[in-house]
């Protein structure tokens, strides 16, 4: 959907969690593949959590028509709590055959995060960008149409991981108020 000029999709989500908690797992590459709808996502081991702008992370990846192969992320945007996008580009030498493109050179699409405090929720929008990539990307991907059931599934497990995780901080008294959550950020959900 072509949306203020940009070819856009998304799909939003109340969550039972705070935003510094749902933010602190989309900010760590190793939480990407247990969240992923796709199916395509393997895993980012040893990746550190991203920090800001020009942050990469490495994915591990799977399709069919390519076996395994390496997208090099790289985050073009970033606040804190609120947004987090990154640009997936080839990451090894096959990857970029496939693609006809150098190694870490743009496709032109990208996928992010939004998140927005509503109460003792906050609604989570995923967002896959096209605008830029090349119209046989587009089209293959019907311009985003293509991921939205995957978008649905991922926000899924998303609110899943996050719940789970504050229910049981909470049955074991450990949050008692919402200033809590920040406190225990980096303890939770590992």
């Amino acid at each position: 959907m072509e949306l203020n000029g940009r070819v856009q999709v998304s799909v939003s989500r109340p969550v039972a969690a705070s935003v510094a908690e749902i933010f602190r797992v989309l900010a760590d590459p190793a939480n990407h593949s247990a969240l992923d709808g796709s199916g395509m996502l393997r895993g980012a081991g040893g990746q550190r959590v991203l920090g800001g702008v020009g942050d990469t992370f490495t994915m591990a990846m799977y399709l069919p028509d390519l076996g395994d192969y390496l997208m090099l992320n790289r985050v073009i945007a970033f606040e804190h709590n609120r947004r987090i996008v990154w640009q997936p580009t080839p990451g090894d030498a096959r990857t970029a055959q496939y693609a006809g493109l150098p190694v870490g050179a743009s496709q032109g699409y990208s996928w992010g995060f939004q998140l927005q405090p509503d109460g003792d929720a906050t609604v989570v929008t995923e967002i896959f960008d096209c605008t830029e990539a090349a119209q046989s990307i587009r089209n293959d991907v019907e311009d985003g149409q293509r991921w939205i059931p995957a978008m649905r599934q991922t926000l899924e497990r998303l609110a899943a991981l996050v719940e789970v995780n504050v229910d049981a901080q909470h049955a074991r008294g450990v949050l008692s108020r919402p200033a809590d959550q920040d406190v225990l950020n980096g303890f939770r959900g590992r």
